[in-house]
């Protein structure tokens, strides 16, 4: 696939494409295009998640590989990348890692490697600059869920093991348990009602780095999705800003918001929250919007199909998605 310069793809949404559903003895790539796990031992401990999830997991040559806080040269990491891809035994491909580097592998990458083999990936944090560039670029439905590396909780690792095996009919996403709704963190609609669109997003940081990049996703009538996490609140506030420049806010049909892990005002007294910053901006736009949903970078997490139609409802506090995430 060409690498087009059409300033029309800044606004244009490719037809979604989807991959097969993954089943039990599936080969899965496990790779790094961006930072490297911090030891041997932890790639040991993802693979024998992903064995645990049911799946034969196949390492990339380069995962511990080491250039400054990347895992190797751009070379190497896209070599894995571009393996896998082309590996036609391969039925998904997991990210490792998060750190920073895979915003640097995107005008690299050949996408009609993608279009030739659909598979499923997964990964967040740096990972949604690359991620998001597959989807904006293919059309292909990629999936914001975490490194493996960062599956540290069983109901973390129980809810992509039941998305992956599963047809993805039916998935709903919420902002906790009924029985822990009064004592947990609780939800927030800076403006509430029901929005529906064909999602979008992840990362905020990784987000912000696409703009104004032929890369970017679509946002029109789409259902921004957005977490972070180790932010200071005035930076969140500036890529926010950022984006509504952008008119990516005003295009999109609401907003759902995820985890923002130790995000904060990092001691500086006269921080407003990110929800408040945020909610300002929310209200003047009028858009459908809510705090609190259990994706993102948190403990406790879930995967986030980007690409197809979901509906967010704020006083269910639900983000539902009308379609199978997989052909």
């Amino acid at each position: 696939m060409s690498q087009s310069t059409d300033t029309d793809l800044l606004i244009r949404r490719m037809p979604a494409l989807k991959a097969p559903k993954l089943v039990a003895g599936d080969r899965v790539a496990l790779i790094c295009p961006s930072g490297r796990p911090s030891t041997p031992s932890v790639v040991q401990r993802c693979t024998k998640i992903v064995e645990e999830m049911g799946f034969s997991p196949v390492l990339g040559k380069h995962v511990l590989a080491v250039h400054g806080p990347m895992a190797g040269l751009d070379s190497q990491r896209l070599n894995d990348l571009t393996d896998a891809l082309a590996d036609e035994s391969i039925r998904g491909i997991f990210f490792l890692s998060g750190g920073w580097g895979s915003l640097r592998l995107v005008s690299l990458l050949s996408f009609d490697l993608i279009l030739d083999s659909p598979k499923v990936m997964m990964g967040y944090g740096e990972n949604t600059s690359l991620l998001a560039a597959i989807n904006a670029t293919t059309g292909l439905v990629v999936f914001h869920g975490p490194n493996i590396e960062q599956i540290t909780k069983r109901y973390t690792f129980d809810a992509c093991k039941a998305l992956f095996q599963s047809n993805g009919s039916k998935y709903a996403i919420s902002c906790g348990d009924s029985s822990d709704e009064m004592f947990g963190s609780g939800s927030y609609a800076p403006v509430g009602g029901v929005a529906e669109g064909i999602t979008v997003g992840g990362n905020l940081s990784a987000l912000s780095f696409l703009s104004g990049t032929i890369y970017a996703p679509s946002y029109k009538d789409g259902l921004l999705v957005l977490d972070d996490a180790n932010e200071f609140n005035g930076t969140l506030e500036r890529w926010f800003t950022n984006l509504h420049l952008g008119g990516c806010l005003r295009a999109s049909s609401g907003v759902a918001f995820g985890g923002f892990e130790n995000c904060g005002g990092k001691g500086a007294e006269n921080s407003l929250p990110f929800e408040d910053t945020a909610g300002e901006t929310l209200r003047e736009l009028g858009k459908t919007s809510l705090f609190g949903l259990k994706f993102g970078q948190r403990a406790e997490t879930n995967v986030v199909p980007i690409g197809i139609p979901a509906r967010l409802d704020t006083e269910s506090a639900t983000l539902e998605f009308s379609e199978s995430p997989f052909s």
